[in-house]
């Protein structure tokens, strides 16, 4: 087949598949449209998921009448002038593409009235064919339909979703532009029934309580100011954690973008609080210098290169650390709406004689030597602490303990709890100088493979801070000649750990630079030590354990974001049986 032009038609459609990929990217494309035209209220309708229509109505600037045939065509736009102007935008759009794009691809009517204009206008595009402009007289804004999408387009057509799931797209799409803009007003029609209508200069935190679903006093304000930009934002507590990151919104210069780095950066600041696999719902707002980053990435402008990202990633990482830090975290546990008549004993083991007070409510000194022993060279030194006591303990199936304390019942599970104190342990005594290590009788021989074995000389400087020497033995094998000594007292074998280390170093579960990943590499040393479900403590571990409780940083969750400790205030309890 020869080499052709194509017909500006189909030129037309191609750079519309681009742009406007299902209905939700129409929306968007239009949404911004209005945002940048001023407005203050914007009104969207669909129907049929956005297939058969989709309306945009805004109270914004208006385009006048004689520009409108400019505003439909494409590469036409009033935001840039020349290259420079690609380094300073602030507009959500400024390619001039989308209203030309729709209408490649639909059968597209806009019709808009300026302020002190007598006229309005009216233009169709139907296929990428302009009409005429008519004139028109309305409200003061644009009105933009767009009918049968796709219908010169089979193929596109044949990919889209059922109506549902598309209008289930455009929602989320305006609710990240709400977000994005809490002092505009959003209303959302589908097939003639009301979603949603979030009213105009609604205060931030409303506005995410409002979206989100989270009560707005459970959310934590975030700030922060760098020489990378700025960062204002609203942050659920952790008990609200959902799996994945849809509950995750970053808008930077007022666009929704998608970012993992960034992204990262809030899940590393909830590190130890929330699991690995979960998020609260976030939103942040980042202000950044234009020149600072590049928009020009991809048509759907949802994807921007960051030239300080790195800073960036550091000054949302500090942000929510400090915003949690301040936060109380203990979760509560709501009680069921039944309970249960109590058919037999608590199977448990009643240990009043551990911190039994002579006066209830009294505060009691206690020496807390460490679960695993002393160790030579690895002395954290007794730690002494004003523990509020408590009235008994209970252990259920040597795994929780429940303690009666002056306003609540406090259930603690004893492997998170211990798995914590171990990680803070490890942590700090890293950071005074090497782990206290021990060579071994007989070096451990272990099979790693050979991509394992060329990060060796990689990690064996964080290795040896760690207690852990390992030498290579030939190809793809390697042995281990010296551990740390607590995780060897706490009978962790070598050969599987350092196994289980290299693995995850080789199928990227773990940061590329080794001194990145040391609190994931201490989160595995502390979880392989720590006392496990079903082993039954001495007194004397017990004790130390609920010394330690409140001397240790974070100690309401593990390492990997599990809760150590539920509390059940009295008065819920109260409530429950109609006391109150």
């Amino acid at each position: 087949m020869p080499i052709r032009p194509l017909p500006r038609v189909l030129v037309d459609q191609i750079a519309a598949g681009e742009v406007v990929e299902r209905p939700a990217g129409a929306v968007k494309e239009l949404v911004e449209n209005a945002v940048d035209a001023g407005a203050t209220q914007i009104e969207v309708h669909i129907t049929d998921g956005g297939r058969s229509l989709i309306s945009v109505r805004d109270n914004g600037l208006g385009i006048a009448r004689d520009e409108l045939s400019l505003a439909v065509s494409p590469h036409a736009t009033s935001k840039i002038a020349t290259v420079h102007d690609l380094d300073a935008i602030l507009t959500m759009g400024f390619r001039g593409e989308a209203l030309a794009s729709i209408g490649a691809v639909s059968r597209l009517t806009v019709r808009s009235q300026c302020k002190d204009a007598k006229e309005g206008g009216e233009i169709r595009v139907e296929g990428g064919r302009m009409g005429d402009v008519r004139p028109w007289s309305g409200a003061q804004g644009t009105v933009v339909e767009a009918e049968d999408l796709f219908h010169n387009i089979p193929a596109r057509a044949a990919f889209l979703k059922s109506p549902r799931a598309e209008a289930m797209r455009v929602g989320e799409t305006l609710t990240a532009m709400a977000l994005a803009h809490p002092t505009v007003g959003l209303r959302f029609v589908v097939d003639g029934k009301r979603r949603f209508d979030y009213p105009a200069n609604e205060d931030t935190t409303r506005r995410v309580a409002a979206v989100t679903g989270i009560p707005a006093d459970a959310l934590l304000n975030l700030e922060a100011e760098e020489a990378a930009g700025q960062l204002v934002g609203c942050l659920a507590r952790p008990e609200f954690a959902r799996h994945g990151t849809r509950g995750v919104h970053l808008i930077l210069n007022g666009r929704p973008i998608l970012d993992r780095s960034l992204t990262h950066a809030i899940r590393e600041g909830l590190r130890g609080l929330i699991e690995p696999t979960t998020l609260p719902p976030v939103v942040l707002w980042l202000s950044v210098p234009p020149d600072r980053i590049d928009v020009n990435v991809h048509p759907t402008k949802s994807e921007v290169r960051l030239r300080d990202g790195s800073a960036l990633f550091s000054m949302i990482r500090m942000a929510v650390r400090r915003a949690l830090d301040q936060a109380n975290l203990v979760p509560k546990m709501p009680l069921p709406q039944q309970l249960d008549e109590v058919k037999s004993a608590w199977p448990a083991r009643d240990l009043n004689n551990i911190s039994r007070p002579p006066v209830a409510g009294s505060e009691t000194e206690l020496p807390a030597p460490p679960i695993s022993g002393k160790e030579p060279g690895f002395d954290f030194g007794p730690v002494t602490r004003s523990v509020r006591a408590v009235e008994r303990i209970l252990v259920l199936r040597d795994s929780f303990l429940v303690l009666e304390e002056a306003d609540a019942l406090v259930v603690i599970d004893q492997h998170a709890l211990h798995e914590r104190m171990m990680f803070e342990r490890l942590k700090d005594r890293v950071g005074q100088g090497q782990l206290p290590t021990q060579a071994l009788l007989v070096p451990e021989p272990i099979q790693i493979g050979s991509e394992a074995v060329e990060l060796l000389p990689q990690w064996q400087p964080l290795l040896t801070r760690l207690g852990i020497e390992v030498v290579e033995l030939g190809p793809g094998s390697a042995a281990v000649q010296s551990f740390p000594v607590l995780l060897l007292e706490r009978k962790v074998s070598p050969g599987p750990f350092v196994e289980d280390l290299l693995s995850r170093a080789v199928s990227n579960h773990l940061p590329p630079e080794p001194e990145a990943a040391l609190d994931e590499v201490l989160d595995m040393m502390a979880c392989k030590a720590a006392i496990k479900a079903g082993d039954r403590l001495s007194d004397a571990e017990l004790e130390d354990l609920l010394a330690q409780r409140e001397a240790i940083e974070r100690s309401t969750n593990c390492p990997h974001g599990r809760p150590t400790t539920i509390r059940i205030p009295v008065e819920d309890l109260e409530r429950r049986f109609h006391r109150r």
